[in-house]
């Protein structure tokens, strides 16, 4: 069993998506609770962590990828962690390692 206790079905995929956190120069965040749901909901950038078994192949496990931007739903896993899963056709691109 995996640490994060969700496992993708048909053609989903598991992603942990970029923490979103506004931060001023002097390292305080400035973000309401309102600010960082918005934020979470339009984050389009993530790791995929697992695929399901009906996966297209255009991207794997340790990628990471681009995602449609309301696209998927989000979970709370066994580790406390919240991902989203969401379907392989909402890939958008997939982003060459050192780039962001």
């Amino acid at each position: 069993m995996n640490k994060h206790g969700i496992t993708p079905c048909g053609h989903r995929l598991l992603i942990l998506p970029d923490n979103v956190e506004t931060t001023t120069k002097s390292g305080i965040i400035t973000s309401t609770g309102t600010q960082v749901l918005r934020d979470e909901l339009a984050q389009i950038d993530g790791i995929v962590i697992e695929a399901g078994p009906d996966c297209n192949g255009w991207c794997k496990v340790g990628d990471r990828i681009v995602f449609g931007k309301y696209s998927g739903l989000f979970y709370t896993g066994k580790d406390n962690v919240k991902y989203r899963i969401v379907n392989d056709e909402d890939v958008v691109a997939v982003i060459v390692k050192g780039e962001k």
